[in-house]
């Protein structure tokens, strides 16, 4: 299965989605962007620092969403509807649904406890994924 997480600018949220889906799911092909990500920007350091405390491993450098990735994924999962809004102008036909009932905090420039937080929300998420 082809997964692609969306964000905003994917330095934070759905790169965390991609590096915990890969490590629970590792036949998944998965893959992250940004609505509005600065190409080549590296993770937000404490994105880095909550996974590392899990033993997860992010190498990462954010990638803006392009009609070729939603094209190539079976599933998007976007961490707000707003996003979800914003996939589906893009590509009407796009198989997009938030990644959970609620939106996904977004630690962007908050503490490293901000960051965990929302590690814990995302893995909760993808772990209720129905494959």
């Amino acid at each position: 299965m082809r997964v692609l997480f969306v964000c905003t600018g994917n330095t934070c949220r759905s790169p965390m989605a991609m590096a915990v889906a890969k490590k629970m799911h590792p036949d998944w092909d998965v893959k992250s962007a940004g609505l509005f990500a600065a190409e080549g920007q590296g993770p937000a350091i404490h994105a880095h620092l909550a996974l590392s405390d899990e033993g997860i491993l992010l190498d990462h450098s954010a990638t803006q969403l392009t009609l070729a990735l939603l094209a190539w994924a079976d599933r998007v999962y976007t961490m707000d509807a707003y996003q979800k809004e914003k996939v589906l102008q893009m590509d009407p036909a796009a198989a997009v649904q938030t990644l959970c009932e609620n939106a996904v905090s977004d630690p962007f420039g908050g503490s490293l406890d901000e960051y965990k937080k929302t590690l814990q929300q995302i893995t909760a998420c993808i772990r209720r994924i129905q494959v």
